[in-house]
């Protein structure tokens, strides 16, 4: 069963391998650290059984967003965990 929730601090470490290994041009985990506290900003982390599986990120301004990222682990994909994720931001 997929797990949905904020993003924590404590995720930071797998949210930036898991970026490595999915852009050629990653954020950082400064970056993803300093986004968590704003307020126009809402990050999301899928677990599956305890283990990050997958993240997205959106910013938001007045009514309108744009999301930042969305990244599902390699030995995580094709199990819908990024449309999971994209329900739930929305």
């Amino acid at each position: 069963m997929i797990e949905i929730r904020f993003m924590q601090q404590e995720d930071l470490d797998a949210v930036a391998r898991i970026e490595q290994e999915t852009f050629s041009q990653p954020w950082s985990k400064a970056g993803f650290a300093s986004s968590l506290g704003r307020e126009d900003t809402l990050y999301l982390s899928a677990f599956s059984d305890g283990e990050l599986a997958g993240y997205c990120g959106l910013f938001q301004v007045l009514d309108e967003g744009e999301i930042t990222n969305v990244a599902v682990r390699k030995c995580f994909r094709g199990q819908k965990i990024a449309s999971l994720l994209m329900e739930e931001l929305l």
